[in-house]
């Protein structure tokens, strides 16, 4: 059940960017959060790119997506 979805930043020396191959500059990922995690779905280098990929899945926004 999906209980929100956010845009993050990961910093080049997290794991997200590294899993989505943006570990020299880091990147903006798509958060899917249930009630008990949150989940990298997508990463992207440009704030926009991600926003528009996360509008098109399910969930409301979280309070604290940037």
């Amino acid at each position: 059940m999906v209980a929100g979805k956010s845009v993050e930043y990961s910093y080049p020396t997290s794991d997200n960017a590294k899993r989505f191959g943006f570990y020299q500059t880091g990147c903006y990922t798509v958060e899917i959060k249930t009630l008990t995690r949150s989940k990298a779905v997508a990463g992207f280098a440009k704030i926009e790119e991600a926003k528009a990929y996360a509008e098109k899945l399910p969930g409301e926004w979280s309070t604290f997506t940037r």
